[in-house]
């Protein structure tokens, strides 16, 4: 799987300059009060997760990260730098500037891709539309011009992912196979998002009329279907089987059995139903040669142990809560990063949600103590690397906001008290003023 190890920032907003956080390999938790920048953080690690920072371009940063798998590991270092508004004879002149009229922002960076073990590393570096590369055994840099921004969605990555299969064209198979895989194992998190402390995510899959698309590939009647949110494993297969057997459907449905939709059945476990059921609506579809297929207003109902059948919109707040989460985390199985996961939720489904983590490196906040209850710790280093702490200082008279691991003085004395279990974890952070 991959992780988010490291994040150091030394520009963003009024981010104390200098951060840097470690992260658990597991269950990470943002403590703080409201307006200290949890959630800010939260959308940042979505950010750095599907490597796309094109909605920070109003702004300056420069941030460096590191991501791992089992395949190996990427540095990313990225920095946006403003450029001043256009004077009168600026605009008057775009020509002779030889840049575009009110551009405003400069990307650049690098980035390095190693292998488990090996010292030599594929080294990238970045500057609006153009890339170099260097190979370990090279010394002058290959220039690639490309139409588009690289900051923007997905396109480093793809940039990153086509350098890396050109060395596999020039006798240099093995490491241009390895830095392929370790590229491939980082599409995993490339379509994560945050999952949001009230309905907005639920809100969002089931009125979205474009959930999923499906590409007609062939006469033969051959489809592929995607979506841009994620999907659970099985239900995108599901929908294109559906359309070879019928190609005039107007619906797709799935029950909890079908794998598809089996995340379905914890939810009607937990909801203490009799069963449920998924239905895709189709949208739209446009005409051969290139004939595509969309689907959306995902609906779910729900069979209850006396027959009668409820839709999802008639559910309680917890409850929605609760089958957001799992749709979300069936759509997610690398990261999950959610906000006041616990909101509206009975104390047996937390349980229950930490649980369906499993392996998944997990970002979380919570005002709600009962969360942190659910946590456990093998040592003080794991302490120490679990908690982020947010707040905010007064830094030569403007606000500051300051995001810190705990020290290795705290997170040794609570990992000690941790292991007398007299305190609740939460109690714990209170009483030692860690949150």
């Amino acid at each position: 799987m991959v992780k988010l190890k490291r994040l150091k920032i030394e520009k963003y907003r009024n981010l104390k300059p200098g951060t840097e956080l470690h992260f658990r390999d597991s269950l990470n938790v943002l403590l703080g009060r409201n307006g200290t920048g949890k959630t800010t953080l939260l959308n940042l690690v979505v950010q750095l997760l599907r490597w796309d920072f094109s909605q920070m371009l109003e702004e300056a940063f420069a941030l460096e990260y590191d991501l791992e798998s089992p395949e190996g590991k990427v540095m990313l270092r990225v920095r946006n730098d403003l450029q001043a508004e256009p004077t009168p004879l600026e605009a008057l002149m775009p020509l002779l500037l030889r840049t575009p009229l009110g551009k405003r922002s400069e990307t650049s960076g690098e980035l390095w891709i190693a292998l488990p073990g090996e010292e030599e590393v594929l080294s990238l570096a970045f500057a609006g539309s153009k890339l170099w590369w260097v190979r370990p055994d090279e010394l002058i840099p290959r220039q690639v011009e490309h139409s588009l921004p690289l900051i923007g969605e997905g396109t480093l990555f793809n940039m990153a992912v086509s350098v890396a299969r050109l060395f596999g064209s020039k006798g240099q198979p093995r490491e241009a196979e390895g830095w392929g895989h370790v590229l491939g194992s980082m599409t995993r998190t490339l379509r994560v998002r945050r999952f949001d402390e009230s309905l907005g995510y639920l809100e969002r899959i089931t009125n979205a009329v474009s959930l999923y698309k499906t590409v007609r590939l062939d006469e033969g009647n051959s489809y592929a279907t995607m979506s841009e949110e994620g999907e659970p494993s099985g239900l995108a297969s599901h929908v294109s089987r559906t359309l070879k057997r019928e190609p005039g459907t107007d619906e797709v449905k799935l029950d909890a059995n079908d794998k598809g939709a089996a995340f379905l059945q914890r939810v009607v476990a937990l909801l203490e139903y009799q069963s449920a059921q998924l239905r895709l609506q189709r949208t739209a579809r446009t005409p051969p040669p290139m004939e595509q297929f969309l689907f959306g207003n995902l609906q779910f109902d729900f069979t209850r142990r006396d027959g009668s059948v409820i839709n999802h919109s008639l559910l309680s707040y917890g409850q929605k809560r609760l089958l957001a989460f799992y749709y979300y985390q069936a759509c997610n199985p690398e990261c999950v990063v959610a906000d006041e996961l616990v909101n509206g939720m009975h104390h047996e489904w937390i349980d229950a949600c930490l649980e369906e983590l499993g392996d998944r490196q997990a970002f979380l906040t919570s005002q709600n103590p009962l969360l942190l209850d659910y946590l456990s710790f093998e040592s003080a280093e794991e302490v120490r690397s679990s908690f982020v702490l947010c707040r905010s200082a007064l830094q030569e008279d403007r606000e500051q906001m300051v995001w810190e691991n705990m020290t290795a003085e705290d997170s040794e004395g609570f990992f000690k008290a941790y292991q007398v279990a007299i305190q609740h974890v939460s109690e714990l952070l209170r009483t030692r003023g860690l949150w």
